[in-house]
């Protein structure tokens, strides 16, 4: 029998398998689509998520459910309190500004709610002097004093000039 060179042999496996392999199923067929790997090229778009992606545990404008809003006071501020916590909105808020003669202790000022010593990113009072305005509403005031103590502690009156006025942390 002839022998067949190696190089040949080779040669006419490769044909051979080529030669077996199974057809594409249909004429014009391509690869599957890029599944959306955000590099742009050409990516299938990302499903519409609920309310735009946010997150429903934590999410201010969407606390729970889309539209959920939770009121935030002293949003972005060493003295922030409320917002979304665990898919609702937290119970904890700072009191309206309330002046001298309204209560001596923010026990007095929270009233039939309960005051949270601590409760207001770690303060349980605020004070300001100011001129004419509330500054309980606005993050654009910085209270001269914060208080720290249980809600039965006096709160500190006294005024060098303009009004003071007292925010306590209150449980709602």
């Amino acid at each position: 029998m002839p022998r067949i060179p190696t190089t040949t042999l080779t040669v006419l496996l490769l044909f051979g398998a080529a030669g077996c392999r199974n057809t594409l199923p249909c004429t014009g067929c391509e690869e599957p689509a890029d599944v959306g790997d955000g590099d742009g090229d050409g990516d299938e778009p990302l499903p519409d998520l609920p309310c735009g992606g946010a997150d429903l545990m934590t999410d201010n404008l969407n606390c729970g459910t889309c539209g959920n809003e939770c009121y935030v006071w002293h949003d972005g501020t060493e003295y922030q309190a409320g917002g979304c916590e665990q898919g609702e909105c937290s119970p904890i808020a700072w009191s309206a500004c309330a002046e001298e003669n309204t209560g001596a202790t923010c026990e007095e000022l929270c009233g039939s709610h309960e005051c949270l010593p601590g409760g207001c990113s770690g303060l349980t009072a605020m004070v300001f002097e100011t001129g004419h305005f509330d500054p309980c509403y606005t993050t654009e005031v910085e209270p001269v004093l914060v208080l720290k103590g249980a809600c039965d502690e006096p709160i500190p009156w006294e005024v060098s000039e303009g009004i003071r006025q007292v925010s306590c942390c209150c449980g709602y």
